[in-house]
């Protein structure tokens, strides 16, 4: 995958993130290399519950997920299935597993996160997003590693 691809992947978690309520620790394209799976890029996002429902909690963590590959798709101008892309598998892993604790049925909770990627390239498509979305993954080309302070600078800027 390459490096501007990277970009916008990981620029799409941040994004998303910040818009729904998290503090971004960190955003980098150069993840430590630990015992966890490989990787290109990294998050690192705080949630603070304050008044969240579960639920509610559980349905941000499942968009920041998804934030990555809607960016992505956006970037490239094609839309498979996140199941398609080997590159988003430990992505949907995570989705799968958060929404499960919501979703038991398998075939409702596929629904649920369909809907929920729809519904994430729809504010991607939106022009202020997706200037957020691009100035951060132009930055992180740049910097490769940006704190949080930065990302929530440029999402201020853009998304209000």
């Amino acid at each position: 995958m390459d490096d501007e691809r990277i970009a916008y992947h990981e620029a799409g978690h941040a994004v998303a993130a910040v818009w729904l309520g998290g503090e971004v620790v960190h955003v980098t394209l150069e993840p430590d290399r630990d015992d966890g799976p490989s990787r290109d890029g990294e998050l690192l996002v705080r949630w603070h519950h304050r008044g969240l429902s579960p639920r509610d909690l559980l349905a941000r963590e499942v968009a920041v997920a998804l934030a990555g590959p809607a960016a992505e798709m956006l970037y490239l101008g094609e839309r498979p299935h996140p199941l398609t892309v080997r590159e988003w598998a430990e992505d949907w892993r995570i989705v799968w597993m958060l929404a499960a604790e919501w979703v038991a049925d398998p075939a409702l909770r596929m629904q649920w996160i369909e809907a929920s990627l729809r519904d994430l390239c729809g504010l991607f498509d939106q022009a202020a997003c997706w200037q957020a979305v691009a100035e951060t993954a132009d930055e992180l080309s740049a910097h490769e590693t940006l704190c949080g302070e930065q990302v929530e600078a440029i999402v201020r800027r853009w998304m209000g």
